[in-house]
């Protein structure tokens, strides 16, 4: 034999043991031989020790009784035992056969029985041998029967890996076994799936695939060159240093890392370990590289299944319309999208022609265009629209793909389709939408200018182009700063700076906006800020040209001057001359006088009010925060005094803030009065009532009287019409609806449960409380 051979010599009679040790030391090189005197112990020389035979003289058998042999055969009933003996009694021979001897070899004094003992030992180790590999490679070929069957079972790449490492690891010598993954980014391989004998060997060790001593061992080594790698000697090989010490504490001997490489790519790479030094012989390890082969081919399959599986998966669940045909435009497959979209069911629109889906909207150069691209072999994407079973016609994004095999050749293609008609459908209302807001802006009655927050012109419409007798071309060259007097520009600026994005305010501009030809003109402006994604913000300001306006009111202003002068004037004479009758005369005749001065006295009362209504239109209003609660509760304490036969009650909170102008007391002692002096009843009775919201001040104000005549409540709501002869003495009311609407508030009028007027005042409260 070649092959060199181990063997324990077991021996108590030393001058015979010296003889046999002499002659293998000096003869035999390729013999090892362990010597064991002490029977009661040898057994120990198992203990991590590979031995291809036992060679047992005469006086250890007779006292095999001592379990010396058992201990042998427990560890490996296979291994050759020979007994050199002096005694070749038949009786002898049974003993030893029984005793588990495998041959018997006489023993001559002279050593002329040592080179048969050689021979001996090379042909029961050489049968030894054969018997072993043989059932190596049957437990091997068993191992990997097991795990084709798993590879054709297995449901995922997560399920081969550990099905694949739960076999191995119980499957004698091996101990332990683990699939990695490789990170080349991180160049470390990490467990992917292990079974066997670990004890948190992996959470102790790392291993790398770079240039520190972590990349030395089999695994790193394995990534690395797309071979198998054997550590056959952990105990004593330096590379293995790294993870020696956890390698032993769990019984690793020995260890193969195979790659997992399938057509040049690296699907993981298996780790085994076994309980025996050079447990990995040539066919052994040819029969892993092999393994590791058709477990890279299963992994890469499932990879492609799995992928696939996904991609059913996803067309099966997708929202868009897709379908399959063949060369001929025949439909092969559609998804449940398709047969939701068209209305066709699957049964229904295989084996026809996508021709079912025209709708006649689209002519045939777009057909002929779609079969000249596909047939090209380039992708075809455009929107049609497309008809269902119905013959609802619905508007789609289409893309065609052809398909084609390793060859060139196309076998199919492929037809995606997105319903937009929802899209399309808003896209129309927006454009239409866009379209009546450029008509509003470009006929719009007030000019109308878009600026950012320097200024800037942005656009215009042509009202505004007219009145300041610039074309809109100019005007988009200019700052808003161009043709705004009275204003300076950085105070400009930090108005529109200072607006919340949103808002808008009214700004009624002092000075005028200057022509083209240099001329001014009073202007009222309204800017409202409009907020953008990107920070820059647009401001858009309504301009009216107030020239008209300023005009009627300063003829307003002159009237009520001369009005109210030659009133006053003309009915203090009228008045002192009735005085006079009264007091010079008696009976019906001083009665009339005395009509006439209560006429007189109430017509310089309606033009008092006359002179608080053209004050109210002709300035801009003028707002303040004030508490509606104190102010009520004074014109009650004082409408008391003058009506003190009369029940008049509060309720409400004690404090409450709000916008309004400073004639707002005016309108509510207007209200008041109006209700106890035109009330019929023996006891007058009005309540006021407040009532706080956060978004809104209501103060209710309620009698017992008689109620408002029909076209005196359109006078004070503002509502309905009223008669172009209406002569009624309703100034009051109209001053009251005035300082209303003048203090962004409203008024409300509704009859009583039990009769009497109900008159509803709204106002803003104020944002500071």
């Amino acid at each position: 034999m070649s092959d060199s051979v181990q063997v324990l010599y077991v021996d108590e009679r030393s001058a015979a043991a010296n003889a046999v040790l002499s002659f293998f030391d000096r003869e035999i090189e390729r013999i090892t031989v362990d010597f064991e005197e002490d029977v009661t112990v040898c057994d120990r020389a198992l203990d991590g020790e590979e031995y291809d035979c036992i060679v047992v003289g005469d006086a250890p058998l007779e006292r095999s009784r001592s379990g010396f042999l058992e201990a042998f055969r427990n560890a490996d009933a296979d291994l050759p035992c020979i007994i050199l003996t002096t005694d070749c009694a038949p009786s002898l021979i049974r003993s030893a056969v029984a005793a588990g001897i495998t041959e018997h070899l006489p023993r001559d004094t002279d050593q002329k029985s040592f080179p048969l003992l050689v021979d001996r030992i090379d042909e029961v180790v050489a049968r030894y041998r054969t018997k072993r590999r043989a059932d190596e490679y049957e437990r091997i070929n068993s191992v990997l029967r097991k795990l084709n069957q798993t590879l054709v079972r297995a449901s995922s790449r997560t399920d081969i890996d550990q099905q694949v490492c739960e076999i191995i690891s119980q499957s004698e010598p091996y101990r332990f076994a683990w699939v990695g993954e490789h990170d080349p980014d991180e160049a470390v391989v990490t467990k992917r799936a292990a079974a066997g004998i670990e004890r948190n060997y992996l959470d102790a060790i790392t291993i790398t695939t770079d240039e520190n001593a972590t990349a030395d061992g089999p695994t790193g080594k394995a990534v690395r060159t797309h071979e198998i790698q054997v550590m056959q000697n952990i105990p004593a090989d330096p590379d293995y240093e790294p993870w020696r010490d956890h390698a032993l504490e769990r019984g690793y001997r020995s260890s193969a890392a195979i790659p997992l490489v399938y057509e040049g790519d690296l699907y993981g790479v298996l780790n085994v370990y076994a309980d025996r030094i050079d447990a990995f012989d040539a066919d052994e390890r040819a029969l892993f590289d092999e393994l590791g082969e058709t477990i890279a081919y299963a992994l890469h399959e499932r990879e492609i299944r799995e992928e696939r599986h996904r991609l059913e998966r996803a067309v099966e669940h997708a929202a868009d319309a897709i379908f399959i045909t063949d060369t001929d435009g025949a439909i092969e497959y559609v998804n449940p999208a398709f047969e939701n979209i068209t209305g066709y069911t699957s049964s229904e629109a295989i084996g026809q022609n996508p021709r079912i889906l025209q709708s006649g909207e689209v002519d045939d150069e777009y057909y002929a265009a779609l079969w000249e691209t596909i047939l090209a072999g380039e992708d075809w994407e455009e929107e049609i629209v497309n008809a269902t079973k119905s013959g609802e016609h619905y508007h789609a994004e289409q893309t065609i793909a052809p398909v084609a095999d390793e060859s060139g050749e196309i076998n199919w293609f492929v037809a995606i389709q997105r319903n937009v008609t929802e899209r399309k459908r808003r896209e129309q209302e927006l454009e239409d939408h866009r379209t009546r807001l450029q008509v509003l802006f470009d006929q719009a009655p007030d000019g109308i200018v878009v600026h950012d927050v320097t200024g800037a012109v942005l656009d215009v419409n042509e009202t505004l182009a007219e009145m300041l007798g610039y074309s809109r071309a100019e005007l988009l060259e200019m700052d808003v700063s161009d043709f705004v007097t009275g204003a300076e520009d950085e105070a400009l600026q930090e108005r529109w700076a200072a607006m919340t994005p949103g808002s808008s305010h009214k700004a009624e501009v002092d000075g005028r906006h200057r022509r083209a030809d240099g001329s001014t003109y009073p202007v009222e402006v309204w800017v409202s800020r409009l907020h953008r994604e990107d920070g820059d913000d647009r401001f858009v300001a309504f301009i009216r040209d107030i020239t008209d306006r300023n005009q009627r009111i300063r003829q307003l202003r002159v009237l009520d001057r001369v009005l109210r002068h030659n009133l006053n004037n003309e009915m203090s004479i009228i008045r002192g001359y009735a005085q006079t009758i009264e007091e010079r005369t008696g009976g019906e005749l001083a009665e009339n006088a005395r009509q006439i001065t209560a006429g007189s006295d109430q017509l310089l009362e309606t033009v008092a009010k006359q002179r608080e209504i053209v004050q109210i239109l002709s300035k801009p209003p003028e707002y303040l925060e004030v508490d509606i609660v104190e102010i009520t509760q004074q014109i009650l304490g004082s409408i008391r005094a003058e009506y003190p036969d009369a029940r008049i009650g509060y309720e409400g909170p004690d404090r409450g803030l709000v916008e309004a102008t400073t004639k707002i007391e005016l309108a509510i002692e207007e209200l008041v009065i109006n209700a106890l002096a035109h009330n019929d009843r023996s006891t007058p009775a009005v309540t006021v009532e407040i009532e706080w919201t956060a978004e809104t001040v209501t103060l209710r104000i309620a009698d017992n009287g008689p109620g408002i005549p029909e076209e005196e409540r359109c006078v004070l709501t503002g509502t309905g019409k009223v008669d172009p002869l209406y002569h009624g003495s309703g100034l009051g009311l109209w001053l009251v609806y005035w300082i209303l609407e003048r203090s962004n508030g409203g008024v409300e009028y509704e009859t009583g449960e039990s009769g009497g007027s109900v008159i509803e005042l709204t106002l803003e409260p104020s944002t500071s409380g």
